[in-house]
């Protein structure tokens, strides 16, 4: 583990598992062009608006598929490689995107290994936050 000193990042962004935006009867073995959507869009501007653009956002669960919630045993599996991430990087903070990320996935399987020394919180899932500003 990286001292204070040579800490390489002062915040790492914390997301469940990415996504596709693709219909559910897309094959899956195609060449998916990610668009950036309109939530993902509020979410680079919100981090640009407040200083915090250019962090390094990653996700607990690192395989992509449909929009859902990751399993317990997809969460413990990709468990490994996200310590592995934080051991590399030494964020200083980690910030859990969305409340149900960090009292479901986050707080059960991740958080007895973070490395002490990381101050964690979470944040509202920017679509939400996006949504009732409608």
């Amino acid at each position: 583990m990286p001292t204070n000193a040579q800490r390489k990042l002062d915040i790492m962004l914390l997301a469940e598992m990415p996504s596709m935006n693709e219909p559910h009867d897309y094959p899956t073995q195609g060449n998916f062009d990610f668009d950036v959507t309109a939530h993902d869009k509020y979410f680079q501007e919100m981090m640009t608006k407040h200083g915090i653009g250019g962090r390094y956002v990653t996700d607990i669960v690192k395989n992509r598929d449909y929009p859902r919630r990751p399993t317990a045993e997809e969460v413990k599996r990709w468990l490994p490689f996200l310590v592995r991430e934080i051991e590399i990087l030494g964020p200083k903070g980690i910030i859990v995107i969305g409340k149900v990320t960090y009292h479901t996935s986050f707080s059960s399987f991740v958080s007895h290994s973070i490395p002490s020394g990381i101050e964690v919180d979470w944040i509202y899932f920017y679509p939400r936050v996006a949504r009732k500003q409608v």
